[in-house]
């Protein structure tokens, strides 16, 4: 597959709270605001369950397929005049890569079928204004690695991380960043929806 750099007006310009990160992703429409071209093509793919999309993950660097989105995660939500109207701050730019995504989506099939190592999953997602006062159930974003996501999002992509890591003590225990309460990923489960990774 030839991928061609091609970059999307306005990436990075969807912004939502963390609870919508996966209706963010998976909307096409939204999606095509997060990335650039390459990445959009692939996402796609793993949207309409295209088969051929494991052959061309097989072959990339994961970490470098990137979603930014802004994130609402302010103690309050300041406004700006611009002289045009009132509009939101949207200080908190965040960094997805693609593994982030699919698990994110609860692609689990795909992540299963990914040779994965520790680092891979360990790689933290990279939020912006790290030193700014946020909601505390959004605080264990800053530095949330793939383990984390999955906490919150994903209980079967948990299980299949867990089972494909070298060290999976370190996976289980890995702190997030430790400016933001240093939450491991059982912290985040037992934010999430539906607690089950508590198990």
């Amino acid at each position: 597959m030839i991928f061609h750099r091609h970059h999307l007006d306005n990436i990075g310009s969807i912004s939502t709270i963390l609870e919508d990160l996966p209706k963010v992703l998976s909307n096409k429409k939204q999606l095509s605001k997060t990335c650039n071209r390459d990445t959009l093509d692939l996402a796609q793919k793993v949207l309409c369950s295209d088969k051929s999309v494991l052959e061309d993950l097989k072959n990339l660097d994961l970490l470098r397929l990137k979603f930014k989105i802004n994130l609402n995660i302010l103690l309050r939500h300041p406004i700006r005049d611009t002289g045009n109207g009132a509009t939101p701050i949207r200080n908190f730019a965040a960094e997805f890569n693609f593994l982030h995504f699919l698990v994110i989506l609860n692609k689990s099939k795909i992540v299963n079928a990914l040779t994965l190592n520790d680092e891979q999953i360990l790689t933290p997602v990279f939020v912006s204004n790290q030193q700014e006062q946020v909601r505390r159930k959004n605080a264990w974003i800053f530095g949330a690695t793939s383990v984390h996501l999955a906490s919150m999002f994903s209980y079967q992509c948990l299980k299949m991380m867990i089972a494909k890591a070298t060290d999976k003590e370190r996976l289980i225990r890995c702190p997030n960043d430790l400016n933001h309460r240093g939450m491991a990923p059982l912290h985040v489960a037992a934010m999430s929806l539906e607690p089950i990774a508590i198990k």
